[in-house]
């Protein structure tokens, strides 16, 4: 084959390929899949697999935080500070705190600020894991569309994977997971606790938390897959090669999906995760208890 013709072939697919990545995310705006991840032959990837983005919440004086959470967002703007110098970063703050936030990160030309109404900044929880988990699917391909990186404090976005038979194309989707605040009432919060919920009732927190993982995906324009099921991201571990590391003190707990047996969250995991291999241990990380002895992990 004469070498110009290859040239103007290899140019046709790459272009293609990116018109395809283009025309897939355009259309996933608010398209919800039908199924499961892995009926569909996604996985969840390792942690520890690269990423290209960082999502990050922000505290809120209002919240828990001390002096105004003053400390915790000096705290928090060094990590962005670190993190863009390597990768994208986008900041999750509150109406209140948007204006500020954005004075604050105007000149690091790596990093986004956005407006999401949450009360906890635990995106690895909620989101596509902070409040609601949110696990964020791709397919193996020539271009590499991942989101996030899932640490502590992190907006974290678990990914699940799919492989695919063509580089030409790669498909990413959310697990949009219920978030209950770590069990409701018996949970993180209480009609007794905190002013957060003297000025805002219960149900609206967990309202807006849970609102979180559906709210990044739109941003991003990335479709998702509903469940009914209640999952923290904090709350399970995958190695990326089908085993996945969770707790029965936190998962099996009568707050968070009381209707369902051990084998049936198990299920659960396998159907959302795309694992075959389920790890349960026992208890969580020592002192990780919330009141009335309710399990963060």
């Amino acid at each position: 084959m004469p070498t110009q013709l290859r040239l103007l072939r290899r140019g046709y697919r790459a272009a293609a390929a990116a018109a395809a990545v283009a025309a897939s995310k355009a259309g996933a705006r608010r398209k919800v899949l039908d199924g499961t991840p892995a009926a569909l032959g996604f996985r969840m990837p390792a942690e520890w697999e690269p990423h290209d983005q960082c999502w990050i919440g922000w505290p809120d004086a209002q919240g828990f935080w001390r002096d105004a959470a003053a400390p915790a967002q000096k705290a928090f703007a060094n990590v962005v500070d670190a993190i863009s110098r390597f990768e994208p970063v986008t900041v999750c703050c509150n109406a209140t705190q948007y204006a500020r936030v954005a004075h604050l990160m105007e000149h690091k030309s790596n990093v986004r600020v956005v407006e999401m109404s949450a009360c906890l900044v635990w995106l690895r929880d909620l989101g596509p894991s902070v409040r609601i988990l949110l696990s964020v699917l791709w397919r193996k391909s020539l271009y590499s569309l991942e989101l996030a990186l899932l640490t502590h404090y992190l907006f974290y976005h678990q990914f699940v994977v799919r492989e695919g038979d063509t580089r030409l194309r790669r498909e990413i989707a959310g697990v949009d997971w219920q978030y209950n605040a770590y069990g409701g009432y018996n949970g993180l919060f209480g009609p007794e606790d905190h002013q957060l919920n003297r000025r805002k009732g219960h149900e609206e927190h967990i309202t807006e938390d849970n609102l979180v993982a559906r709210k990044v995906l739109e941003l991003e324009r990335i479709p998702r897959f509903e469940t009914n099921f209640v999952l923290e991201g904090g709350s399970i571990h995958v190695d990326g090669e089908g085993t996945c590391i969770t707790t029965e003190q936190c998962l099996c707990h009568g707050n968070r999906n009381p209707h369902m047996s051990k084998d049936e969250i198990e299920n659960q995991l396998k159907t959302h995760l795309g694992v075959s291999k389920v790890i349960w241990l026992p208890k969580g990380l020592y002192g990780m208890l919330l009141k009335k002895n309710t399990p963060y992990s």
